[in-house]
């Protein structure tokens, strides 16, 4: 780490001047030869000093060795030439390097011994911008050598010269280095940046160098930034975005800096409520061609919208057509449509909004979307997540025909990524529910996809869930039926059963596939049996007995797999009695199940009674709690 212990009186002698012209210091009443950067000799006495050996005295300089004093002015020029024999060096990123703690330490040392000389300040910026804008310097600075940069900064806040140069630097020192992040932001530099926009808030170059320099500081360093943008940094920002309309820089930088910003939640609801999400429409309507201002703004949208349901009514009640359009003017580009479809889920979240966004032309996008970037998984897997919420805030109104199954079953089947997987599984499984979907999924090879992902991922739940659930809704479509146990789904059914015993959802899908593949169906109830279908129906109903479903279904398949004298038996030594008439005692609802199981079981006439009997004692108490609540 840098330090300011590190002074000039440390610097090496082979760094030497490349010329030894001798020059006239006015003041000084002789001639000085600077020979070494950063030393000077005295005009009394001779001694070649280190800049650092002398000391401040007022507005005068005094050499330490023979206590001769300097004039103002001839120390300013000393200074002024130190840091151009300096500066003279930097040509390469090597002599960057090697002389960064050496020109640091000057630099620091003529920043507080001159601090409102504005030639001298400007110059030591200039000096820094050339020191630290080599992509090899990476070196770290203390926080004292911050809080000396950042006061001589604010010091000269209305210099517009000073004030680019060091958002610059700033942002040069902060890239890629998060120690340095978080000193400036320690230090006040935030605060140093926001005031140079605020005095300066017309000049154009000013207000890039600010924004550059704050996406650097607050990228991966937004604790130590956000109590200042909740202050009145936002606001700022917003403001800037307002008077700087016709500058697409801006814009784009803008809009980056609230993608950041919007990651914490009080963030993310500050800028809805100062206009934020209006200006990034603004942002979107004024650029429509400009790619850069249009990924930037769709992606701060997305993050305002996470989780935020006030923001998601402003964006779609303002920029849902233009969310929309974008995605169509710009189909070709990847990062812009991952963002959009970002939004859209978010958004699809109502069902309000998603029966808006769907007559708008979104679910339309996001197919074209998905067809066009058939390679790029990411984003195979975000418009996938985006149709599950079309799919569960509108049910069977969604319209994606067969050529938007076969966009999803062709990303399952072209990504093994999880991602992709769960979620295009997810989409299946929602649209298997509509009877119209589930010849399509069939057709196009869905089951094929669907196992396959069973069995490359037989430990992500979700994935199995999904499945399970697509192939229990194609179980009921009797011509289905057949061709399902041959390409081996009980089997896989029946590993996820085994693999996942408490995962209630897994479970009641397991069940629910079995209750229906082995419907009128002979054949199925036989190979269901022998692949142990039975010892894993009643697993789950012992891991799971407050699952209503679970214990619904399983009973339905264990009615079905009942078929003969041999299995029932088989059903009766594995305890299958007492799971059965557990779940009639906690569920009601398994009783609609009860004539047929008291058959099967051959019970007492009494029990059945018994089970109605608490079932209406069940209702009755819901509906004496409904009448309470509503009285």
């Amino acid at each position: 780490m840098f330090s300011t212990s590190n002074s000039l009186s440390s610097l090496p002698n082979s760094v030497k001047a490349q010329t030894d012209t001798t020059k006239c210091l006015s003041g000084w009443g002789t001639m000085t030869e600077l020979r070494d950067e950063g030393h000077v000799e005295c005009p009394l006495c001779g001694t070649s000093l280190p800049l650092s050996a002398v000391v401040t005295a007022g507005s005068s300089l005094v050499c330490t060795n023979c206590e001769f004093q300097l004039t103002g002015c001839s120390a300013v020029k000393a200074a002024r030439q130190v840091l151009a024999r300096m500066g003279l060096r930097l040509n390469s990123d090597e002599n960057r390097a090697a002389l960064f703690c050496q020109c640091m330490a000057c630099v620091l040392y003529v920043v507080r011994s001159f601090p409102f000389v504005e030639s001298l300040q400007e110059q030591c910026w200039t000096l820094l911008f050339h020191l630290t804008e080599g992509s090899g310097i990476k070196h770290t600075v203390d926080r004292t050598s911050f809080s000396t940069l950042l006061a001589g900064m604010k010091a000269l806040s209305c210099n517009s010269i000073i004030q680019q140069t060091a958002c610059l630097v700033l942002s040069h020192l902060s890239l890629d280095n998060p120690e340095n992040k978080q000193e400036i932001a320690l230090c006040g530099g935030i605060e140093c940046i926001l005031l140079a926009m605020t005095l300066n808030h017309t000049n154009v170059p000013i207000v890039k160098s600010a924004f550059l320099t704050l996406l650097c500081l607050v990228n991966g360093n937004l604790d130590n930034c956000r109590d200042i943008f909740l202050d009145s940094g936002i606001s700022l920002v917003l403001q800037a975005m307002r008077m700087h309309i016709q500058n697409p820089n801006i814009q784009g930088m803008s809009c980056e800096l609230l993608l950041n910003l919007a990651f914490d939640w009080d963030l993310k609801n500050k800028i809805g409520v100062k206009g934020g999400i209006n200006s990034l429409i603004v942002a979107l309507q004024t650029y429509p061609t400009n790619a850069a201002v249009q990924v930037s703004a769709c992606g701060a949208l997305w993050n305002v919208s996470v989780n935020h349901s006030e923001n998601q009514v402003q964006i779609a009640q303002t920029g849902s057509r233009h969310i929309i359009g974008t995605m169509k003017n710009h189909l070709e580009n990847s990062v812009l449509q991952e963002n959009a479809c970002g939004i859209l889920n978010n958004l699809a979240l109502s069902p309000v909004i998603a029966r808006s966004l769907a007559k708008e032309g979104g679910v339309s996008c996001i197919l074209e979307t998905m067809k066009y970037h058939a390679s790029v998984g990411i984003l195979q897997a975000a418009a996938c997540a985006t149709l599950i919420n079309f799919s569960n805030s509108i049910g069977n109104d969604l319209q994606i025909g067969k050529d938007g199954v076969l966009a999803i079953v062709s990303a399952i089947r072209a990504h093994s990524n999880t991602l992709v997987q769960q979620n295009g599984c997810a989409i299946l499984h929602s649209l298997s529910r509509n009877i119209e979907y589930r010849t399509f999924i069939f057709r196009e090879g869905g089951v094929e996809c669907v196992l396959k992902a069973m069995k490359a991922l037989p430990h992500t739940p979700l994935v199995q869930q999904h499945s399970c659930g697509v192939l229990m809704e194609l179980a009921s479509h009797r011509d289905f039926q057949i061709p399902l146990a041959s390409q081996g789904a009980i089997t896989c059914v029946l590993e996820a059963m085994s693999n996942t015993p408490l995962h209630a959802k897994i479970q009641q899908n397991a069940c629910g596939f079995l209750w229906n593949i082995t419907t009128d169906n002979t054949k199925n109830k036989k190979r269901v049996v022998e692949e142990g279908g039975i010892p894993c129906i009643l697993q789950a109903m012992r891991c799971n007995p407050e699952a209503m479903k679970v214990q619904y279904n399983a009973c339905g398949a264990l009615l079905n797999l009942a078929y003969s004298t041999d299995t029932i038996h088989a059903m009766l030594e594995m305890g299958a009695k007492l799971c059965v008439h557990n779940a009639m005692t906690k569920h009601p609802q398994v009783l609609y199940l009860a004539p047929s199981l008291v058959s099967l079981f051959k019970w007492n006439q009494n029990l059945l009674l018994k089970c109605y009997i608490y079932a209406l004692c069940c209702l009755l108490f819901i509906l004496c709690i409904c009448w309470r609540h509503h009285t």
